[in-house]
């Protein structure tokens, strides 16, 4: 008798396994929980039978970057679980295991992403990075949601937390070497403006990106080919227009691009593609963020807010949202300066030491030598000396800005 029981147990338990295996995990909705939202929760006991159907899915899921697909989408499932424990529970107990479960989820993402071979399938990772990007910023709110509810479990959201912001790094990281990754990785970054740490790293891919073309001098015709190849739409493609030119420091850069904008709003006024609602919509994100920093000096981000506000009126809605869009990303950089500040200098000068070390390893393997490259020492030379001094915001980025140029010089050796 007992051993009957047994069998109907495991029986029952495989007939559900495979029932979960058979229905595909669903994309979250995009705000809140939603009637879909999941019911068995990773508190109930019962719920190890869908990670059963989990398992059995990805054991029978071969291709790597359907892998990848199906991760992602577990991933974000799992995300809503930890929304629905947060919302439905006031009991840390229930919440806990969900951000462990989601946690782990993402580790396991890293390792499907680690696993694909880039030289193939690249529209469709490029789609799978798209659709985390756009996730990211979701899941960060929910475990944001969860930390300012349960005090207790602050530490152990953050770092889930942290796992999900390094994990996306690392994947977006791994197109940098495609032709045009630098400018692919800030598309794909674009979406997740309101996370620091992101920003940080768009920041550095900025730098590479300005490497590039003053170590390759590219043409203002290479530059505008390769912003084109990346099939954006025509507001977006402003966007990434102004962010580059925006936090450029190169003057050749700054000036092909001032053309490369200036050329392409007067194509979308003639055409009239951009619309009302999409201008209105960039001035209120940036008279948003404006708002909320409006102790700091910012009258460039100001200046252009209320140059959009004119031009939208005056009915030159193009030139309206490229100067919505700049004072969004002025107000932008203010903010992540007033973050940084916080920063010991020691910080800074343990992180730039790493990449300075790291690069001067690569010139010594290489045998790039004083005598072989006597520009390239040079610029060593000049780098040590910013590594060493450096106290702020401003001269740690300085000093970025040299060490990508290096990083892109030893590229192209």
């Amino acid at each position: 008798m007992k051993k009957r029981i047994k069998r109907i147990i495991v029986v029952t338990i495989l007939v559900l396994a495979l029932i979960s295996f058979l229905l595909p995990p669903t994309f979250g909705a995009t705000e809140g929980v939603s009637a879909n939202a999941p019911k068995i929760l990773p508190a109930n006991p019962f719920y190890f039978i869908k990670e059963v159907g989990r398992g059995v899915r990805s054991i029978f899921t071969f291709n790597s970057t359907d892998k990848v697909e199906y991760e992602l989408k577990v991933a974000d499932v799992k995300a809503l679980e930890v929304e629905a424990a947060t919302n439905n529970s006031n009991d840390p107990g229930v919440v806990a295991p969900a951000v462990r479960n989601f946690r782990e989820s993402v580790e396991k993402l890293k390792q499907r992403f680690e696993g694909l071979e880039l030289a193939t399938d690249n529209a469709r990772i490029d789609a799978l990075l798209n659709f985390f990007a756009a996730r990211l910023v979701k899941h960060t709110a929910i475990l944001h949601n969860a930390s300012n509810k349960f005090k207790s479990l602050e530490s152990e959201i953050i770092d889930a937390a942290n796992s999900l912001h390094k994990t996306f790094i690392t994947t977006v990281e791994m197109i940098l070497n495609y032709t045009n990754g630098d400018l692919k990785a800030i598309s794909i970054i674009d979406s997740t403006d309101s996370i620091e740490e992101l920003m940080r790293f768009k920041n550095y891919i900025i730098m590479r990106f300005e490497a590039r073309v003053k170590v390759s001098e590219l043409s203002k015709e290479a530059i505008e080919e390769s912003i084109e190849s990346l099939g954006l739409s025509e507001a977006r493609k402003l966007k990434i227009i102004n962010e580059l030119r925006e936090r450029a420091f190169d003057e050749y850069l700054k000036s092909n691009l001032s053309i490369i904008k200036t050329d392409l709003i007067k194509t979308l006024e003639l055409n009239g593609v951009i619309e009302d609602s999409d201008v209105q919509k960039a001035i209120t994100e940036a008279e948003d963020l404006i708002e909320s920093i409006a102790d700091l000096q910012i009258d460039k981000a100001r200046f252009n807010l209320l140059d959009a506000q004119n031009l939208l009126r005056a009915g030159s809605n193009a030139a309206a949202l490229s100067s919505a869009q700049s004072a969004y990303i002025a107000a932008r950089s203010a903010l992540e300066e007033l973050n940084a500040k916080d920063k010991a200098s020691a910080e800074f000068y343990s992180e730039l030491k790493a990449e300075f070390d790291r690069l001067a390893s690569i010139a010594r393997s290489r045998d790039i030598t004083r005598e072989n490259n006597t520009a390239f020492y040079e610029l060593l030379e000049k780098v040590e000396k910013l590594v060493l001094g450096v106290e702020t915001y401003g001269q740690a980025n300085a000093a970025k800005r040299v060490l990508t140029e290096i990083e892109a010089r030893l590229l192209s050796l």
